[in-house]
């Protein structure tokens, strides 16, 4: 017997994976490796400053213009980068 499994834009047949092409997202939180995106952090040069000075932020946008995206991808390069430990969560 067969087995499919689809995992965030791979299908996955025994050994044999296939690579699924980006497409675009309108519904939930962009990833970038099967949605077609804007570096978050780019458009908002100013986010990491204000981390960096220990400054509050409000993020203030109307719905899915990709605030939590942008959020999420925050959190992952801060966590890369060693110095800070972003907290992901959604809800």
């Amino acid at each position: 017997m067969l087995g499919l499994l689809l995992y965030i834009g791979r299908v996955f047949v025994g050994s044999l994976v296939v690579v699924m092409p980006k497409w675009f997202n309108t519904a939930g939180p962009c990833k970038p490796d099967i949605h077609y995106m804007l570096s978050a952090t780019h458009r908002l040069p100013e986010i990491k400053q204000l981390i960096v000075q220990e400054n509050y932020f409000v993020i203030h946008a109307l719905r899915q213009v990709g605030k939590t995206t942008a959020m999420l991808s925050l959190a992952q390069e801060l966590t890369a980068s060693g110095h800070y430990n972003g907290v992901e969560g959604v809800g």
